[in-house]
């Protein structure tokens, strides 16, 4: 009789404090949309773009130098002298080289630009979802959209929708929606 009556308070201990546990409250989050809405990403884009062009035109002035000493180095006569032939087959050697290393630092240029610009935004959009699931009770937030084979919600329920809310919190309006018809 103790041990039924112990086997009965026991249940209805744990029933009572898993009662008292709060619901668990799950919502998403489309991160790259809510960074495609900041103003932000707009500057940082044209800023990127500006580095990319400058990169670009001196890649085009050294190219245009190596294709101008190819062309005077095709153009020499058959009476040229050896020596200054293997001269200019070596700057020419040396300016194919200096393309190809100046090439392969602007692409580490371009990336790390991209890095300086982008950190602080993704910084800030994880600093408002942070703020948000606190606020709104949320106990965990999923990201939305992490590329077409690696999606993790198969079903979403618009209702816990959190992008509008973490726009809000960083301060972005976003158009209503057009109705549906």
């Amino acid at each position: 009789m103790r041990t039924l009556i112990s086997a009965i308070l026991c249940v209805a201990v744990f029933t009572a404090a898993h009662a008292q546990q709060p619901a668990q409250k799950i919502g998403y989050v489309d991160a790259d949309y809510v960074l495609q809405q900041l103003p932000a990403l707009k500057k940082a884009e044209k800023d990127l773009q500006d580095h990319q062009g400058q990169l670009k035109a001196q890649m085009d002035a050294k190219m245009t130098e190596y294709q101008n000493k190819e062309k005077a180095y095709l153009a020499l006569p058959a009476t040229t002298p050896d020596v200054t032939k293997r001269a200019n087959e070596r700057e020419l050697q040396t300016l194919a080289q200096n393309l190809q290393t100046f090439q392969q630092e602007a692409q580490a240029s371009v990336q790390r630009k991209t890095e300086t610009l982008l950190a602080p935004l993704y910084k800030q959009v994880n600093d408002a979802v942070q703020t948000v699931a606190k606020e709104n009770g949320y106990t965990f937030i999923i990201r939305e959209n992490l590329g077409p084979e690696a999606d993790i919600l198969l079903f979403v329920d618009e209702k816990f929708n959190i992008n509008d809310l973490v726009l809000k919190k960083l301060g972005v309006v976003t158009p209503a929606p057009a109705p549906k018809q």
